[in-house]
């Protein structure tokens, strides 16, 4: 749930959680799915509605705002992006496995906005120890000589 999650709140567009989704809720039908929240369990729920608070919060960054989106790896088993704008660069990784991706740009100087998973930067290698969403800033705010 966290790299999809974390997929809606940094690709371009409007990210949109329907009422229950933070809650983890299920409905078989469009009547089931209008009941009222549960605020009652919350408590069930708060490590799912931190998450989204986590990552909703992300959208303060200009570049998912305003930036424009270049692909940096597409595969089977994971994707990566840059968001850019005048005002900074996030490069995005996702990944459903453990595994490498080579991004293409050097993040050994960017700093780690947010990682779900286990996941970490060898200079331009990202590598994740299984399903992992990861957000880092690169320095700067020009968007880097890319490969």
């Amino acid at each position: 749930m966290p790299v999809a999650v974390g997929l809606a709140m940094t690709m371009p567009g409007l990210p949109v959680v329907w009422q229950g989704d933070e809650f983890g809720l299920t409905g078989i039908d469009g009547e089931d799915s209008r009941t009222p929240l549960p605020w009652s369990s919350i408590g069930d729920a708060a490590e799912r509605i931190a998450l989204y608070s986590r990552l909703a919060a992300l959208r303060s960054h200009t570049p998912l705002a305003e930036g424009g989106l270049r692909w940096l790896h597409a595969s089977g088993e994971a994707i990566a992006f840059a968001r850019e704008a005048p005002e900074g660069v996030l490069v995005v990784v996702a990944t459903r496995s453990a595994g490498a991706v080579d991004v293409g740009v050097d993040l050994s100087d960017a700093s780690v906005v947010v990682v779900e998973g286990t996941a970490s930067a060898d200079s331009s290698t990202v590598t994740t120890g299984g399903a992992a969403f990861a957000v880092w800033s690169l320095s700067g705010a020009t968007a880097p000589a890319w490969d």
